[in-house]
């Protein structure tokens, strides 16, 4: 197997945000041009691990993602601490979950991977209330049609 390479995303702006104009996450060869996300986009747009992208190459070798040619089914969630002693009790629930958190280059927001058999109404619940209780706002960065159809039902 093919050691991950580096894969650059160009980020749509809206009023600065975000603070920068790329990303990148890490992604495994599948053939061709095509590349399997390895690491949640902290910035990126309807994105996720397990998607598999088209990639180009420029001029000083960089891949840069094209498009999704395929979908998986993980899910990726944003999450903005507001009260800083919540972030270590949200991880830890989290991770009991099966998602995996991650740091963002923001201090204060985390990345959360939710892989496809994980319970999603179960995390968005408890996503739902620590945003009711204030201790931080989250955003649905890209959904994966198995989750979707797990909270519809709930």
């Amino acid at each position: 197997m093919a050691e991950p390479e580096i894969l650059h995303i160009r980020l749509q702006q809206d009023d600065q945000w975000p603070p920068f104009d790329c990303e990148e996450v890490r992604g495994e060869p599948v053939g061709g041009d095509r590349y399997r996300v390895l690491t949640a986009p902290a910035f990126a747009r309807r994105l996720a691990v397990d998607d598999v992208v088209s990639v180009h190459r420029d001029g000083t070798g960089w891949l840069w993602v094209d498009r999704v040619v395929e979908r998986g089914e993980h899910s990726t969630v944003r999450v903005l601490i507001r009260r800083p002693e919540a972030e270590g009790p949200l991880s830890a629930a989290l991770a009991a979950h099966g998602c995996r958190v991650s740091a963002s280059p923001l201090p204060d927001l985390l990345v959360v991977d939710v892989p496809g058999p994980v319970d999603y109404a179960a995390v968005r619940g408890l996503l739902e209330d620590g945003e009711r209780q204030g201790d931080w706002e989250y955003q649905e960065a890209r959904i994966s049609f198995r989750h979707d159809r797990l909270t519809e039902t709930s």
